[in-house]
């Protein structure tokens, strides 16, 4: 994985949450908690998505 698409898949994922969370704090009630959920996709890199997806799309 290249950079860029390091750099990319970070702000996604990471600064994605952050931020949305820091948004939607004042929202949240007292004591009130938030759960992230991920995937297994995530376990492997863009390339090996990438060719599972094309597999998927030709079955």
């Amino acid at each position: 994985m290249d950079e860029a698409t390091w750099d990319r898949v970070f702000d996604t994922n990471v600064k994605g949450s952050f931020f949305l969370m820091q948004g939607l704090r004042p929202l949240l009630a007292p004591g009130g908690a938030v759960a992230f959920c991920g995937s297994a996709a995530g376990r492997r890199a863009g390339a090996g998505n990438r060719r599972l997806r094309d597999q998927q799309v030709r079955t």
